[in-house]
């Protein structure tokens, strides 16, 4: 698990959800994104729109499988603009 600043200048607009939910259906492990008491399942598209994340909103990942550190290096990367 690992707290993230949101770097992108449009958050998780439709286009940078999109490319998050395709990066993190690449690993096997299971994705939870949380932002304010809410979470949504990091590989579906709908919900994580549905968070409304925003640039400079802080947002929580939790990876959780065979492969869940390199998930989560890559996911923090994205949304933190690295």
């Amino acid at each position: 698990m690992q707290k993230v600043n949101i770097c992108l200048i449009r958050g998780l607009s439709a286009t940078n959800t999109s490319y998050f939910v395709q990066r993190a259906r690449s690993f096997s492990s299971h994705v939870t994104l949380y932002k304010e008491g809410c979470c949504a399942n990091g590989k579906d598209l709908m919900e994580v729109l549905d968070l409304d994340v925003r640039f400079g909103d802080h947002v929580t990942v939790m990876t959780e499988g065979e492969d869940e550190s390199h998930a989560i290096v890559a996911l923090v990367a994205l949304l933190s603009g690295s």
